[in-house]
């Protein structure tokens, strides 16, 4: 084995050699001398089959290793044998025990049960004897069935102790096998280690050859790998060397780029200043538009205040008169308010009348215009006349007409006729004038005749009509047609004929024929088309398919045949059918459809259409070719377009760029025309101020000086679409005058306004204006190519203008005019040679003579520069830089030479330390550009050393430079402009000191930050450390420049040591900015679980509440296991009790409970505070002093109206009564009175020394005036009512000192430690309540005072919405069983919406009675606290202890008794007399325990069901009359109760509960009574039933035969003498025997007693005295029974006897009464 470890060891060390290095070694040479052992069988294994094989013992082994494994099976069922069977050993010894244990306990209980069977005998008390005896009996099955019990498991035990032995001992025969078992398969285990050790050695070195082949891939990947990254390396330069071109061509990208961004800013920049301009303007606007606005409001108030006084004026005047003022304003208000309505119902119908007539004009226009524009919708008395069915007329000879080039119509069949008749043709043609009639002949000829569409086809025209004459010239004639038409018949004047004689017949036939058509073409349809359904599908679509979809043929010349094949497919569901039905009626003359119907095609099936077309007219053609299906018609649509012009521009701006004074540079355009028709074209230069007239007699419409001197350059382009040929009008065609010389006559050149009406308007939408307008044709380019072979000339007009005044360095190059073909293109050069430096710009115009293409505009624009070499900016901006910043731009230099140029860059020597031009010297090629880079490094001495360049207040720096060139004496001069400034960050402190801060709270600190830069600048605080911060936005921002701001510092410890750390802003550029900061870390005692508290948004009025806990965990003074309450790096606060104290501040609505406190050691105290905002009382005492302002001035107001109408009124009666009595001694005299203003009576001045009396009374102070007061409480719902909300917010602290309450002599808040305060910050946001109350002058309390128990008083509380929108209100839930109740409900309150709450009262108790009544919205709560007093009545009962016990009774007769209720209150008492046999919870409360087994149990019930046995009849058995009513104060009710049974019971009672107020129960009366069959009863003994009646009545048999009487009833007396130290004392029991009066005896009867078979009574010691009697009628007699134990009795025994009692009186009955005696020790 140790050569094994060791081989082992070498193994794990050549794993981890190198491949060179390892050996192979042979793994079963080392393992050799394993397999040589003696035991070798023992450690055969199925893996090792192989080496077995030669093995001749291979079957004796596996022979074995079977009889081991079944040995082994054998050993372990022995092994689980066993233990079941001690298992069963041990169960059976328990249960043994178990029966023996309790066969002893059953014999111990037999000897106590006989031991007190003895003793009951002794005493004589046979029923505990025989019950006992009955125990014993049962006791003694029990011990005779645990004896058989216990013979069965001793039986099982003596079976299971044997089977444990059998088992014992075959377990040790076993014992040696086991042993030499266990020995083998030790040596199995050990074997199978040394194998799973041979195959881990295996796996090893299969381990290291997979290494090899993983080192030889790593070898092939870490190759692949480098030539991979030789490979990328070339790539990267190739990528390097694309990528130093392509930077060059995205310089020129970015220059072009940057070049643009310049003018979109200058634009923007312009827009900007537009745009800040018309804004100042609109607020000078809008300030001045206020200012007018004020002054009209000032006038509308003086024109109110004197509309005010006029009316006060004319009320005096009408009151002074004896008029009523308020009517007459009134009326004229409302005389006024009606002639205003009139006016503008007036007005309005006016206005309704003109929109009636400008909608009747309109309408009228609308008409005339469809007229003109549709005159065919419209009926005429001649079209009415022409529908007249008449005799065929013959078509006019001009209903084919074509013009020649002269204009002059050629009318076909008159060419024909004339030739078949003559031989030779005419020379000259006669001019013919064409008259239209009316517009209705105008448009049929339009649409019926071919016009002339183009010159060429004009010119087609005339050539196949002149050829036609020749070829009649040499006899031959015109293609005969296929059928005669009208044209070979002679004309015949066509005459209308008589009305008589012709009946005209409507169109299109009678109603009735128009039906019947109708009717049967729907029939037709409806039986050719079918629907078409698959698969519960139905088919909806067009059923067949064409390719191509449309058929078009483009681009056809007239007289040429065209064909197209088309191929239609079945689309639809199944088969279907195809007809072709026909094609598009105007186009049966041109178009030819060659189908064959296929029949019945399946689906997808597909069929060929041939199209021929022949054109014969040149116009554009639409139909369709019309086909019917199985499913119904569908059709192919179908075009013809005639060739047409399709021109367009590759480019349609040149750019010249710059370009050196007497250099020529060409650039060119292609002119492209893309349709399949060509046109003559014309390129020329549009003037910039174009000067020629616009005649007749031009060629190509230019314009003359007069025509446009006012035309601005918007107008250009205008000018550029109609400086063209003019397209023709269709109707202006028809207006043209011909002269009989056959020339088209010219007027004379119109005047100006006829000129621009006849102008296009094209994009205007004026061309329904132009048609109106008789307007000249202007003659085409054909046409006047043919006018000038007949030698007419074209007039051009003068120019007024001298073109040699404009500029002609951009002009237009050799190709000016031409023919452009069918697809084809025309390249057009235009040319620059400028003169003067400067920028040019020009356009150019491309006409067509096509009239359908419109003109084309070429603009252009040029540079032109004196010098070769030039710099693109002039100016070079480097805007704002800051100090020590590198900052690089380019400079571009251009040559315009052929030759190369030297440049040499030169820097000012003052800015030769800042300023760096690379290179200094250079050379720029020919017609090339030259790069050179500016470096602009500002240094902190740039004022100093460039002072006449850099002005250090403003930081503008303007730096002129030079480029020399060589062989020019001019240099190339540029500025370099900057503002410079610096990037300097500045804190306003050098250091921030927190000093101690806790770490249960975070202390903040501000601190300024300034910028000193011109620019803004970002900012941002690094590597800020865990427990600080910095806000706003965690101190990163921009500052704008030359800005100041503040920054809150907030830092937030979490252990109790010293802070001393660096802040560290840095900006947008990478510089440092460090401030220095201290803090002294506090571990306060305590701590509190929450340091903010925000309230929810609480109203006036509502109460908000929250909580915390005031924590203390410090519980151990070992700073090394957890963090100890320490000031820094001081004392650990000694642990203990710890107190606090919260300060809340003076006049804060925050209550907080406990305010003070202690807390101990790892315990918390719960803290509660409450929110509860009022209105401080100094604003609402200056409120109410301002309502005592308003009043006063209310009622000096009121005064000095009342005051001036009474002067008003003394005035009017003293002109009455100079009126009246004409007396001029008096008139003066009254006069003065009337002028002094103070009538003379004695109330008067009474009245006016009261006046000035209130107005000397002194307003009073705000601290004089009462919580009470009405002022006060209408000053507080006045500024509830405009309480717009507050927020206020409270620190509140918290001093916390070591120790208790108590033993501190003074409170925490003095004892303290500054660094330990805890603060506390509560947030509490005031709103104003939706609602409020507004009765009881806005006060929320509601007092109802005293009331009686049972009455009800209700009290209105209103409430007001006085917020701005609805509110939904619910009330809280009052005390169910209280005394306050609502008696209506809430609904939804609008604004300023009421409702009033009727709240009840109703004591139910003599006491005080407080509630608040909660009424919630969806914001706040508005408590509505209710308090009211129960007054209680005092009631008085005059049956004593509450029982009144109405005796016995006869059953079926009635007895009664009486007693009073007394009131001895103030108060009038509703009082009821209840009964527990009458309440519904009669059978609910009397599930409870009987008396019988209360009374043992030693408990009480309450409220105890006291109703008994009740009547079989349902009756009651207790009757109470009255029971109920009322008792004045004072005053008494008596109350008779009768007693009424039906049967006989001992146990008749019920409850009578005296209750007031029908709440209230004041006293229970117990009612008791017995009855009784017979008349005779006896009572006194031992009660041996329970009180509970049962429903069913069981009798008793009786033994017909016997005479005698049987027992009634068994009486059992008790007698119990209680043993004392000298004898066995007497024991008396007494029996009652009564005799009841009885309604069936009119006489009096007696009852009478005897006692028989005494004598074994008295053995025993029993006396009966006396044993017989008599009893009177309602009378009762006691019998005196003692017992005087014998002597020699035997105490342990009781003594039993029995006796019987025979009672006479109407029937005779007999009782069995049974005495039992014995002694009890107590």
């Amino acid at each position: 084995m140790e050569e094994y470890r060791y081989t082992m060891n070498n193994t794990d060390l050549d794993l981890d050699m190198d491949e060179e290095s390892e050996s192979n070694f042979d793994i079963d040479a080392e393992f050799a001398d394993l397999f040589s052992e003696p035991e070798e069988e023992y450690f055969t294994d199925g893996l090792y089959t192989e080496d077995n094989e030669e093995n001749s013992g291979v079957s004796d082994i596996q022979a074995e290793r079977s009889q081991l494994l079944l040995l082994r099976r054998h050993l372990d069922m022995l092994q689980e044998k066993m233990k079941n069977q001690e298992f069963q050993v041990l169960k059976a010894r328990e249960e043994l025990n178990a029966c023996r244990t309790k066969i002893h306990a059953l014999t111990e209980e037999q000897l106590n049960v006989k031991e007190e069977m003895e003793t009951m005998k002794s005493i004589g008390n046979n029923a505990s004897y025989f019950r006992l005896l009955s125990q014993i009996e049962k006791l003694s099955t029990e011990i005779l069935n645990e004896k058989d019990v216990e013979t069965t498991v001793k039986a099982n035990l003596q079976a299971a102790e044997l089977a444990l032995s059998e088992v014992a001992l075959e377990q040790r025969h076993y014992m040696d096998l086991g042993e030499k078992v266990q020995e083998q398969e030790k040596k199995v285990n050990d074997h199978k280690q040394m194998m799973a050790q041979y195959r881990l050695l295996k796996e090893n070195d299969g381990l290291m050859q997979q290494r090899k082949l993983w080192r030889n891939t790593e070898r092939l990947y870490n190759q692949q790998i480098q030539d991979a990254q030789v490979a990328y390396n070339e790539k990267m330069q190739d990528a390097l060397i694309n990528n130093t071109k392509a930077r060059q061509f995205l310089q020129h990208s970015l220059e072009k780029i940057k070049r643009k961004q310049n003018v979109q800013d200058y634009a923007a920049q312009q827009f900007m200043e537009k745009k800040m301009k018309s804004i100042m303007e609109l607020k000078k606007s809008i300030s001045s538009t206020h200012e007018n606005l004020k002054a009209l409001q000032a006038r509308d108030r003086a024109r109110r205040r004197e509309k005010k006084l006029a009316e006060d004026k004319e009320r005096l005047h009408v009151l002074n008169e004896g008029g009523n003022p308020d009517q007459v304003i009134l009326q004229r208000k409302k005389l006024i308010e009606q002639e205003a309505a009139a006016k503008a119902f007036a007005e309005k119908q006016n206005n309704a009348h003109i929109r009636i007539a400008e909608k009747i004009l309109m309408e009228e226009n609308r008409i005339k215009q469809r007229k003109k524009q549709q005159p065919q919708l419209w009926s005429t008395p001649r079209k009415e006349k022409q529908k007249e069915l008449g005799p065929l007329k013959k078509r006019p000879v001009t209903n084919r007409i074509q013009l020649d080039k002269n204009d002059k119509p050629i009318f076909l069949d008159e060419i024909r006729e004339t030739e078949s008749h003559h031989a030779s043709t005419r020379s000259t043609m006669h001019d013919h004038t064409i008259e239209f009639t009316n517009e209705d002949d105008d448009s049929e000829l339009t649409s019926k005749s071919n016009t002339l569409s183009s010159p060429t086809s004009l010119n087609e025209r005339l050539q196949s009509l002149a050829a036609t004459r020749t070829d009649h010239g040499k006899g031959e004639g015109l293609a005969r047609p296929e059928f005669q038409g009208l044209w070979t018949k002679k004309h015949k004047n066509y005459k209308v004929p008589n009305d008589d004689a012709v009946v005209p017949k409507p169109v299109g036939g009678s109603k009735m024929e128009k039906a019947i058509l109708k009717k049967t073409l729907d029939k037709h349809r409806a039986g050719i088309t079918v629907k078409q359904v698959a698969a519960g599908r139905e088919f909806v679509g067009q059923p067949f398919y064409s390719k191509p979809d449309v058929i078009h043929f483009k681009d056809f010349d007239v007289g040429k045949t065209y064909q197209k094949r088309i191929v239609i497919t079945n689309v639809s569901y199944t088969m279907n059918f195809c007809k072709f039905s026909g094609i598009s009626e105007h186009l049966k003359d041109f178009i030819n459809v060659e189908f064959k119907p296929p029949g019945q095609m399946s689906a997808g099936m597909s069929c060929d259409m041939n199209v021929t077309f022949t054109p014969m007219i040149n116009e554009d053609l639409e139909g369709e070719v019309q086909f019917l299906a199985q499913t119904g018609p569908f059709s192919i649509p179908l075009k013809c377009s005639t060739k047409k012009c399709d021109l367009c521009l590759d480019v349609d701006f040149i750019d010249f760029g710059s370009q050196v004074v007497g250099e020529t540079i060409c650039r060119s355009v292609n002119l492209i025309n893309k349709g399949a028709l060509g046109t003559r074209f014309e390129f020329f230069k549009v003037p910039d101020k174009p000067a020629t007239t616009y005649t007749t007699e031009t060629s190509l419409g230019r314009l003359t000086t007069a025509e446009t001197a006012a035309m601005t350059p918007v107008d250009e382009s205008e000018f550029a679409k109609t400086a063209t040929t003019m397209p023709q009008d269709p109707q202006s065609k028809h207006r043209r005058q011909t002269t009989k010389e056959g020339t088209v006559g010219m007027s004379t050149a119109p005047t100006a306004a006829q000129t621009a009406d006849s102008f296009p308007a094209p994009f205007t939408g004026e061309n329904e204006r132009i048609q109106n307008v008789d307007i000249i044709e202007e003659t085409s380019f054909a046409d006047r190519d043919m006018l000038r072979s007949e030698g007419d000339e074209i007039k051009f007009a003068s120019t007024v203008t001298d073109y040699s005044m404009l500029p002609e360095e951009i002009k237009v190059g050799q190709t000016m005019s031409g023919e452009i073909a069918a697809f084809s293109s025309v390249r057009l050069d235009v040319i620059f040679a400028p003169t003067i430096p400067g920028t040019i710009k020009a356009n150019f115009r491309i006409a067509f003579s096509d009239k359908d293409s419109e003109p084309i505009t070429v603009r252009t624009t040029a540079k032109a520069t004196d010098v070769p070499v030039w710099i693109e900016k002039q100016t070079v901006d480097l805007q704002i830089c800051m100090y020590d910043r590198l900052y690089q731009d380019q400079l571009i230099v251009r040559n315009r030479a052929t030759t190369a140029l030297r440049l040499n860059f030169e820097v000012p020597k003052e800015l030769r330390n800042h300023v760096e031009l690379l290179p200094k010297t250079g050379y720029v090629q020919a017609q090339s550009t030259f790069t050179a880079q500016l470096k602009f490094l500002p240094r902190k001495n740039l004022a100093e050393e460039a002072a006449g360049l850099f002005d250090p207040e403003t930081g503008i720096l303007e730096a002129p430079m030079v480029i020399h060139v060589a062989d020019q004496t001019r240099p190339v001069p540029f500025v370099v402009t900057a503002i410079v400034t610096s990037s300097d960050l500045e804190f306003e402190q050098d250091e921030i000191n927190f000093g101690d801060c806790g770490i249960y709270e975070s202390v903040t600190s501000t601190i300024r930050l300034t910028n000193h830069s011109i620019l803004p600048q970002k900012f941002g605080f690094v590597d800020v450390p865990d427990y600080a911060e910095v806000q706003p936005n965690d101190g990163f921002g921009t500052i704008l420049p030359l800005e100041t701001i503040e920054l809150d510092v907030i830092i937030s410890i979490s252990k109790a040591k010293e802070y001393d750390f660096k802040l560290t802003c840095k900006n947008s550029i990478g510089r440092s900015f460090v401030i220095r900061c201290k803090a002294v870390g506090v571990h306060p005692p305590l701590e509190l679980t929450t340091q903010v508290l925000n309230f929810a948004a609480t109203a006036l009025g509502d109460t908000s509440c929250g909580f915390f806990h005031v924590v203390n965990s410090h519980v151990s003074a070992n700073e090394f296991t957890h963090p100890v309450p320490r000031i820094g790096k001081g004392e650990i606060v000694p642990v203990g009790p710890t107190s606090f104290e919260f300060a809340i501040p003076d006049h804060a609505p925050i209550s907080i409970t406990p305010t003070v406190g202690t807390v101990m050691p790892g315990e918390k105290c719960h803290i509660t505070v409450h929110f509860s905002p009022t209105l401080p009382e100094n604003v609402i005492r200056e409120e109410a002093v301002h309502v005592f302002q308003v009043q006063r001035e209310e009622e000096k107001k009121k005064e000095a109206e009342r005051q001036a109408m009474e002067q008003a009124l003394a005035a009017s009666k003293v002109e009455e009564d100079k009126s009246g009595k004409g007396k001029k001694s008096k008139t003066p005299a009254r006069s003065k009175t009337t002028e002094s203003g103070h009538p003379k009576s004695g109330k008067s001045d009474g009245g006016r020394k009261s006046t000035s009396s209130n107005d000397e009374q002194v307003i009073p102070i705000p601290d004089q005036i009462e919580k009470d007061s009405i002022a006060y409480k209408a000053a507080a719902a006045a500024l509830t009512r405009s309480h717009t909300g507050s927020f206020e917010s409270f620190k509140i602290p918290c001093f916390v000192a070591t120790g208790r309450c108590d033993d501190i002599k003074n409170p925490p808040s003095k004892t303290y430690h500054p660094a330990d305060i805890l603060y506390l910050d509560v947030h509490c946001p005031t709103v104003k309540p939706p609602v409020v109350v507004i009765s009881n002058h806005g006060q929320n309390l509601t007092e109802f005072g005293q009331v009686s128990i049972g009455q009800n008083t209700i009290k209105p509380i209103s409430i007001q919405n006085i917020s701005d929108h609805s509110v939904d209100l619910t009330l809280s839930s009052l005390d169910t069983n209280g005394p306050f109740q609502v008696l209506n409900a809430l609904r939804t309150l609008e604004p300023e919406e009421t409702h009033t709450l009727l709240v009840s009262f109703t004591p139910n108790a003599g006491k005080l009675s407080y509630e608040v009544l909660r009424i919630i919205s969806a914001t706040s709560v508005l408590s509505v606290p209710l308090t009211g007093e129960g007054v209680s009545p005092i009631i008085n009962v005059s049956v004593e202890d509450g029982i009144l016990n109405l005796g016995d009774v006869l059953q079926g007769e009635s007895q009664t008794s009486t007693f009073t209720l007394s009131n001895s209150s103030s108060l009038k008492v509703n009082y009821s007399v209840k009964l527990d046999s009458c309440s519904l919870l009669r059978h609910n409360l009397s599930q409870q325990f009987p008396d019988y087994v209360i009374k043992n149990l030693g408990k009480k019930q309450s409220n105890k069901m006291l109703a008994g046995p009740q009547n079989f009849d349902g009756s009651c058995v207790f009757d109470c009359v009255p029971c109920e009513g009322s008792i004045a104060p004072t005053e008494s009710q008596e109350i008779t109760v009768t007693f009424n049974p039906d049967h006989d019971s001992r146990h008749f009672s019920d409850g009578a509960r005296i209750v007031l107020f029908n709440l209230e129960e004041a006293h229970l009366l117990h009612l008791k009574g017995r009855a009784h069959k017979h008349m005779m009863f006896v009572d006194g003994y031992d009660p041996q039933d329970v009180s509970v009646e049962s429903l069913t009545v069981e009798k008793k048999p009786r033994d017909p035969e016997s005479d005698a009487p049987e027992p009634v009833e068994s009486i059992l007396l008790t007698f119990r003498s209680k043993i004392n130290e000298v004898a066995f004392p007497p024991v008396t029991r007494q029996l009652i025997i009564g005799c009841l009066r009885t309604n069936a005896f009119v006489a009096k009867k007696n009852g009478e007693w005897i006692f028989e078979n005494l004598q074994h009574a008295q053995s025993l010691g029993f006396v009966v005295d006396p044993p017989k009697g008599v009893v009177d009628v309602d009378g009762t007699k006691t019998v005196d029974i003692t017992w005087n134990p014998p002597e020699g009795h035997n105490p342990k025994e009781p003594v039993e006897s029995s006796l019987t009692l025979t009672l006479k009186a109407d029937v005779s009955l007999t009782y069995n009464v049974l005495l039992r005696a014995l002694l009890i020790l107590h």
